[in-house]
């Protein structure tokens, strides 16, 4: 029987840019496929926004750490962002971020604004932003200033309740 063998130029190709759809395609061997599914992974590339989010998505605050005074003001779908960073509610209502690494969005064109090819992509996704509206809500840039800030602060007081947790749990597990 002969086997198939493709050639290595367009299986390297392949494996190099791996997408379609929306899908990682990788070329190779069973024997070959964890080393390549592992480099994709370590390199964390998507073909879109979406993919990348949802690859690289943290949750800074989760929703029942969040005040209701905030909770109130919080709307699935708000979206603030300073430089790379990236930071929203999501659909869950926890308080997510997401480092923006242009590079590894396939999508982004290089040469043209990248900041601007993220937002059309954000209001494509159904996020948006202070100042901006959806579906006839939305909230104005100083209620947003007012919000990030409330983040800020409660992220804060999460961080130090966490490390708290752990000294303590530390001087359990010492306590001789």
């Amino acid at each position: 029987m002969e086997k198939f063998e493709i050639d290595p130029k367009i299986k390297e190709e392949i494996n190099k840019e791996g997408w379609e759809n929306n899908a990682a395609v990788l070329v190779g061997k069973k024997e070959e496929m964890p080393q390549l599914l592992e480099k994709l992974e370590k390199e964390g590339r998507a073909a879109n926004l979406g993919t990348y989010i949802k690859m690289h998505k943290e949750i800074a605050l989760p929703k029942e750490e969040i005040t209701p005074r905030l909770k109130e003001k919080i709307k699935s779908g708000l979206v603030f962002y300073r430089g790379d960073v990236l930071m929203y509610v999501d659909k869950d209502g926890n308080i997510a971020n997401v480092e923006i690494r242009s590079e590894k969005i396939s999508s982004l064109r290089r040469g043209m604004g990248i900041q601007e090819q993220v937002e059309k992509e954000l209001k494509e996704l159904g996020f948006f932003k202070p100042g901006e509206s959806r579906g006839g809500e939305g909230i104005t840039v100083m209620e947003g200033d007012e919000i990030l800030n409330g983040i800020g602060e409660e992220i804060g007081n999460y961080k130090k309740k966490i490390e708290e947790q752990i000294r303590e749990k530390k001087g359990e597990e010492f306590d001789f």
